[in-house]
């Protein structure tokens, strides 16, 4: 198996890890899937750094029955980074569109297992004013 190959196939179980964690609610679990110092970049809000905050974050959005998809569009890196380009969608209990948009995660290999460096996202829902 080549190199980018085996990459696309890890990186999309770790965003499989993720989507299963935020499924069932364990927003500690999906924090343990990012690096030590890693920098959660969300909209309309300062960077989001280190594990207690980026834990915060996941609870207030975990719990609520709502299911994430992702769709990687492009992958590039090595064994120890890589760069993902994609588009999320969130799901209500319904299954009814929450959110779409798209995503920008850095990658680091940390101890063998891919986390999560740098996460930034934004929506393509337009800004209500």
């Amino acid at each position: 198996m080549n190199t980018q190959t085996r990459l696309a196939e890890e990186i999309a179980t770790a965003n499989q890890q993720l989507i299963d964690l935020f499924q069932l609610g364990d927003a500690s679990g999906v924090t343990a899937l990012y690096s030590d110092d890693a920098q959660f970049l969300l909209p309309h809000m300062a960077p989001i750094k280190g594990s207690a905050s980026i834990e915060a974050v996941w609870k207030s959005q975990v719990g609520h029955g709502h299911a994430l998809q992702f769709k990687t569009l492009e992958l590039a890196g090595d064994d120890n980074s890589a760069l993902e380009l994609g588009e999320y969608t969130r799901l209500d209990k319904t299954g009814s569109t929450l959110d779409k948009g798209k995503y920008m995660v850095v990658w680091r290999r940390v101890a063998g297992a891919w986390r999560i460096h740098r996460d930034m996202l934004s929506t393509n829902i337009p800004l209500q004013t």
